[in-house]
């Protein structure tokens, strides 16, 4: 498989933005510098797309779940197929893997969980390797195999991840859906800040480097805070279970946005897409979640089961 349409790209440690949970970016003063130089002549600046880049999402998040789970659910949709986009961009699938057969393995888990029953996720997460696999019997690309791990991680990572987003919206509702993107933002925020001023250890420097140790810490500690006030008013767990859960909402997000780095470096990419001004694009901005909501999920399964 070739990547050398991304070989030109100057990969820049500022590669993850700060919309995500648990561990932070320093920025760049170099770097800002030169972005603010850059954009004076337009009279904004890339630190104000970002503010106004995130305060126009959570906007959106919040207006659709005051609206209901449908229009919540609608968005999600939007997401999926633009994520998906994304990822069919980055890897330069072409025709070898049609566009329409990935983004079925990123939305159909989805729509079976909103719009069937949760319980039949196994239907498109079995269909999805069976389609690929009739696929490749019938094609004559030669590089379709190169492009097979990628598919199935996309569908795993994202089509799961997705799904599991839906079946916190669709087993709880919008509002306990909503709490939980807040606790993911506003630890990212604290995180973002704290790492900025009092940031001097690596806590992944080959992965991202400017992701630091303290701003890890400060996230985990306020973030988990607010995880467990949102279980404690939720569900029936003993205090000491609803910390250690929300630990571990906050850990699963830091996975998460290290697994999407890890892509972006291993394949020499600064972000998924410009879509989002300041912060790149949607996969960029929701790595964390998809790890996160699996999380959850698992935890009210197991809520169903023993409480």
């Amino acid at each position: 498989m070739s990547y050398s349409k991304y070989k030109n790209i100057t990969y820049s440690n500022n590669d993850d933005g700060t919309f995500w949970p648990g561990v932070v970016e320093v920025p760049d003063e170099e770097q800002l510098i030169k972005e603010n130089n850059l954009n004076e002549d337009s009279g904004i600046s890339e630190e104000a797309k970002r503010i106004i880049t995130a305060a126009v999402l959570i906007a959106l998040v919040f207006v659709a779940a005051l609206l209901g789970s449908i229009y919540l659910f609608i968005l999600l949709f939007i997401v999926a197929i633009l994520g998906t986009k994304e990822w069919h961009s980055i890897f330069n699938y072409g025709n070898v893997v049609p566009y329409s057969l990935l983004l079925y393995g990123g939305l159909a888990p989805s729509v079976v969980i909103y719009f069937y029953s949760p319980e039949k996720i196994y239907i498109p997460l079995l269909v999805f390797p069976i389609g690929l696999f009739v696929y490749i019997l019938y094609t004559n690309h030669e590089y379709v195999y190169d492009f097979i791990g990628t598919s199935y991680i996309f569908h795993t990572w994202f089509g799961v991840g997705m799904g599991c987003i839906v079946y916190v919206l669709k087993i709880m509702d919008a509002q306990f859906t909503l709490l939980t993107f807040a606790c993911i933002a506003i630890s990212d925020s604290t995180a973002y800040e704290v790492g900025r001023r009092f940031g001097t250890k690596k806590l992944a420097p080959t992965i991202s480097p400017n992701k630091t140790v303290e701003g890890f810490v400060s996230a985990l500690f306020i973030g988990s805070i607010l995880y467990t006030i949102v279980l404690n008013t939720t569900f029936e767990f003993p205090i000491y279970l609803d910390i250690f859960i929300a630990v571990g909402f906050i850990l699963a997000g830091v996975l998460g946005d290290l697994f999407q780095s890890k892509i972006k470096r291993s394949i020499e990419i600064k972000d998924t897409s410009n879509i989002l001004p300041g912060h790149g694009g949607v996969l960029d901005r929701i790595d964390s979640y998809l790890f996160c909501f699996p999380y959850v999920t698992v935890m009210i399964m197991l809520n169903n089961i023993f409480f």
